[in-house]
Formats: C-alpha cells, structure tokens, sequence
C-alpha cells in the first residue's frame, strides 16, 4: 500500500524518448520506468505536439499507483534550465538556437525574434506574405 500511494506522484527526469511512438522513459532515483505517454494540450482533431527531452525535469502521474498506467506530466523548471522569464506578463517560448517567441499582455506586443539566417514566412486567413 505505501508503494502504492509513494507512486501516484513521483518527479523525474526523462532519459529515452520514442518520438515515433510519443513516449519516454523517466528516471526516478533509481528506478527507470517502461515507455510512458506523456500529456499534450491537445490529442483528438486539433493536435499540439511539443516533445520531451532527455535530461528535462518531469512529473509521472499514475493512476492507483501503478507506474505502468503512469503518464508524464512536462515539465518542471531547475537548475540547468531555469524559467526564462521573470514577470507574469509576458508568455512565451524560448528555443535551444535563440529563436524567441513572446507575448506582453500589458504592453500588447507580441514579439518574434529569430537567431541569424531565420525565416519568417506569415500567413494571415489564407493569404501569404505577399498579398499584405
């Protein structure tokens, strides 16, 4: 029953992603789970798709315990990767080549920045660039 109850929530770190499969394995102390789905925002008609990394902080939620039935939960801020922002404000994403994508509520800026040699090609409402 304690091994049970010690399992429902337990932190780890992902260390072997099946992306084909959208599953990963996650260390926790000296335990290595099977391949685990883990949560998306969306998953039926509409779809999002931000995969897991090896060495990302996680949570594994189990069901009754059973770290088999487990799904992982992204992610958790640490050391290595700290969040990237300071202020409740500003929402975005942070890339590992430099690419920024951010949103300021307060200011009402959204702002793109790409790292050298980027490309931005918009499209608004079925029109392309061009047509703008």
């Amino acid at each position: 029953m304690i091994r049970l109850v010690k399992n429902l929530i337990r932190p780890g770190v992902i260390r072997l992603v099946d992306y084909d499969r959208a599953r990963a394995r996650v260390q926790m102390d000296k335990l290595t789970t099977d391949w685990l789905p883990w949560l998306t925002a969306r998953a039926s008609h509409d779809r999002s798709w931000w995969a897991p990394e090896a060495g990302e902080q996680v949570v594994v939620l189990s069901p009754c315990g059973e770290l088999a039935q487990g799904f992982i939960l992204p992610a958790v801020y640490q050391d290595n990767y700290s969040a990237p922002n300071k202020t409740p404000e500003v929402s975005g994403s942070y890339y590992k080549d430099g690419a920024q994508i951010q949103y300021n509520r307060e200011q009402h800026h959204y702002d793109i920045h790409l790292p050298e040699g980027g490309t931005l090609y918009p499209t608004f409402a079925g029109r392309h660039q061009h047509d703008w």
